[in-house]
């Protein structure tokens, strides 16, 4: 009897499957030596971010502080792109990833940290922070689009320094900046082995503004 093609899951969702078995029996990939320092606080800035993106857009380019019930643990730059999150070494640091973080809209005036007291927090780039997210965070793939009607493009090289990356990475890059393809049409041009990563590694290009989707439903 033949297969009913009708109600076999599309390409995405198997990959993701796929994935989702693959974590149950291995560890998370294996990071760059770029972001050995990041750790829980670097997940629940990302997620909560990202998250209010839209809120904070609608706002300007205004300062936002981060806090947990403890105190101020990040302050983002939208203009720049830069989050300056307080170093784990501090005790506010080291308590911060157990708590619920809120979001705070500053007022015009308002600037990153300086001085004295930016001492207790590391810059980090927002794309940074963002790609660790999406190859760190299991619920992170819940914030792309399901791939099943959309093309898939790469027009420019994620803000990262190319160290941070690792050569699956660059080699899917290099892929989606020479043409369009669905997510069929580009499994086959991977080796086997980096398509059990795939559902992460095109959730960190579109966290970070890199991967650009357009339907063709």
């Amino acid at each position: 009897m033949p297969h009913d093609l009708s109600t076999t899951p599309p390409a995405w969702q198997l990959a993701l499957q796929a994935y989702h078995e693959w974590l149950k029996r291995n560890a998370l990939p294996v990071r760059s030596a770029a972001f050995a320092g990041f750790g829980t606080l670097h997940l629940a800035l990302a997620e909560i971010l990202w998250e209010q993106r839209e809120d904070m857009l609608a706002q300007g380019d205004r300062i936002v502080h981060l806090s947990s019930a403890a105190g101020l643990v990040a302050v983002y730059s939208q203009a720049q792109r830069i989050v300056q999150i307080r170093t784990l070494s501090t005790a506010l640091g080291q308590m911060a990833d157990a708590d619920e973080l809120s979001l705070r809209i500053m007022p015009t005036s308002a600037s990153l940290l300086e001085g004295a007291v930016a001492q207790a927090f590391s810059p980090v780039p927002l794309a940074a922070l963002m790609w660790h997210y999406g190859q760190s965070a299991v619920q992170a793939l819940d914030h792309i689009p399901a791939l099943q009607q959309q093309m898939l493009h790469v027009r420019r090289f994620p803000a990262l320094e190319p160290e941070a990356l690792h050569l699956r990475h660059l080699r899917l890059i290099h892929i989606l900046s020479r043409e369009n393809l669905n997510f069929e049409q580009l499994l086959p041009l991977l080796p086997e082995d980096e398509r059990l990563l795939i559902c992460p590694d095109l959730t960190s290009l579109f966290l970070t503004g890199t991967l650009r989707l357009k339907s063709t439903g």
